[in-house]
């Protein structure tokens, strides 16, 4: 159990460090400003439609009294309101995780170079675009499990629940995993082969992303922490804090 709660530090540590370094922060600007333009144009088409709603509606309302075409606009917008709210609450952690996949090697890289001083090599654009498909395929597979064992789940409740938790888990781990190994010229196999032997760290590790992620609307919060974390891992301790860390 030793190494379990090694890999399940890992994350935690990484969400501290991250937090602790100011000079990280900069590469969740992307996923954000994206995210805010995708909601504001999102906002602005619902909007757009209640309000021209509202107008269709009224324009036909000429003999009714002025309050019921009051109530009216004032009941789409607020069903505008509502449903733009409901976009924003179910979709901000999925959106931050896929755009943040475009920023979030730049993240790494700078994590490595600081705290492990470690020189990338370049990997051709052939290699990354084959990276991207099998990391694309491999989280295809864990969304399918995650299906089969969510159903499992209600005809096994505890049994089911923990299967979930332990496969989807691991799974989870692997997924943040990759990234440093593609950083490398290593693919989704070379990656494994590597960890092959630390089953119960990335067990750890993939249980307390897991959790983590099922709290409330965090994950944007934490998701950059637990890739350092699966950074750390990767690499093992920090042999030394840096020469220079913003404060």
């Amino acid at each position: 159990m030793k190494d379990f709660f090694r890999g399940a530090c890992c994350a935690i540590d990484g969400i501290k460090y991250f937090y602790n370094d100011r000079s990280l922060w900069k590469h969740t600007i992307g996923p954000w400003l994206t995210l805010l333009a995708a909601y504001t144009g999102i906002t602005w088409v619902i909007f757009r439609l209640a309000g021209t709603l509202a107008s269709c509606l009224t324009a036909r309302m000429d003999n009714c009294p002025a309050f019921l075409k009051t109530l009216l606009e004032g009941s789409l917008t607020l069903v505008a309101t509502l449903l733009a709210a409901l976009i924003v609450l179910t979709t901000l952690s999925t959106l931050f995780e896929i755009f943040g996949g475009v920023f979030f090697d730049r993240l790494i890289e700078e994590f490595e170079k600081k705290y492990y001083n470690t020189t990338f090599p370049r990997v051709p654009f052939s290699n990354q675009l084959l990276f991207t498909l099998q990391a694309a395929w491999f989280g295809f597979k864990t969304a399918l499990l995650f299906l089969i064992l969510l159903l499992l789940s209600f005809f096994l409740p505890f049994a089911g629940q923990l299967l979930l938790v332990l496969f989807v888990g691991i799974r989870m781990a692997y997924s943040l995993l990759f990234a440093p190994g593609f950083l490398r010229g290593q693919g989704i196999e070379e990656t494994k082969e590597i960890l092959s032997r630390r089953k119960m760290e990335l067990l750890g590790f993939g249980v307390a992303v897991y959790l983590l992620q099922l709290i409330p609307l965090m994950l944007p919060l934490t998701l950059p922490g637990m890739i350092l974390g699966a950074v750390m891992l990767y690499n093992g301790p920090i042999p030394a804090l840096p020469r220079q860390t913003e404060e």
